[in-house]
């Protein structure tokens, strides 16, 4: 048979291709009735109608198209998702307070054991005034840890901000820790002004100091300063116990609300894999060979590439039609699916 002949035969063997195709396509119409239905009843049956979220507006939505030679992909956003961003903010908060203030505690752990009181003395000498004052002001510094309070007080915050946002607080216990956290900020600025106020005298009675009142000058100099020193240590204990108890809470409550939430999207998983038996065949118009796919909007597996990337479960069609019947229960359903997360 020569090329001439072989042509023609071609082209009209790529025509009758083309015709079946086309002819197995589904009606868009029709398909999109179906996709509609199975959309409406998945958003009822997952109970997302009932999920309002901010100024009332619905957190849940189904939404379905048809791909060509793939099947009906239907997109599922669930409030879930948006229980998920609680803790996925929370964590970024932390970690984005760790990298730019450092673990307060280790700073705290360097003046944990300042010694006996002797070691802490101001060593007066003889010399001029303003050597004498830098010194006893490089000293009043040394005495000085607000920068490690307020770092750990800051800690402090986001553990409160985190367990307010997880609802693990009831009002009573709440205002009770706004209350101890306020007290330990003002007792943080009744100090830090103390210092302040103790410098500038220092400063202002440099000539007393080496002068000859100098004694009753330093008396009181010292005295001031060993009862600051004594508050500041007071204080960075109370504020190392109350949010190391804060941090502690918000940890278990980050457990417990992770739990739930493992468990609320295996209940979904479960009830959609109901519902897809149940009526998942009623997308008859779909193409034999063709599946289903369901996509859950940031419910997957997270990793380091993707905090919240998608749940995917694909079921063919002839699978939808075996549960159906009854030839395949739901449990067997889900296992012939292919789920993962992207």
């Amino acid at each position: 048979m020569s090329f001439k002949t072989l042509k023609p035969l071609t082209c009209l063997v790529l025509l009758f291709a083309g015709s079946a195709s086309l002819a197995q396509a589904p009606a868009p119409e029709t398909l999109r009735r179906s996709i509609d239905i199975l959309s409406g009843v998945l958003h009822q049956g997952l109970g997302l109608e009932d999920s309002p979220g901010l100024f009332g507006i619905n957190q849940g939505m189904v939404s379905g198209v048809y791909l060509h030679g793939q099947g009906a992909v239907l997109e599922i956003r669930s409030p879930l998702a948006t229980k998920r961003n609680r803790i996925s903010l929370g964590s970024l908060a932390s970690s984005l307070e760790n990298m730019q203030f450092g673990n307060p505690f280790d700073m705290i752990v360097l003046r944990a054991e300042p010694g006996p009181p002797e070691t802490m003395a101001f060593v007066w000498r003889d010399g001029g005034g303003d050597d004498v004052s830098r010194e006893l002001l490089d000293h009043i510094n040394s005495v000085d840890e607000s920068a490690a309070i307020s770092s750990t007080l800051r800690q402090g915050n986001l553990a409160l901000r985190s367990l307010q946002e997880l609802g693990s607080l009831d009002e009573s216990r709440l205002a009770g820790i706004h209350e101890e956290m306020d007290r330990l900020r003002r007792d943080l600025a009744d100090s830090q002004q103390g210092l302040q106020a103790l410098q500038a005298r220092v400063r202002e009675q440099a000539d007393r100091i080496r002068g000859a009142d100098a004694a009753g000058a330093r008396v009181q100099i010292e005295e001031e300063l060993a009862a600051l020193r004594m508050k500041m240590g007071q204080l960075r204990e109370a504020a190392t116990g109350s949010v190391s108890e804060l941090q502690s809470l918000n940890s278990q409550a980050r457990e417990r609300y992770s739990a739930q939430w493992r468990s609320d999207v295996e209940s979904l998983e479960g009830n959609l894999y109901q519902l897809l038996c149940d009526y998942g065949a009623s997308l008859r118009e779909l193409p034999d060979g063709e599946f289903v796919t369901v996509v859950l909007k940031g419910l997957g597996e997270a990793s380091d590439q993707r905090m919240q990337p998608d749940r995917i479960h694909v079921v063919a069609k002839r699978d939808l039609q075996r549960c159906q019947s009854g030839d395949l229960d739901v449990a067997g359903l889900r296992q012939q699916a292919t789920v993962y997360s992207y």
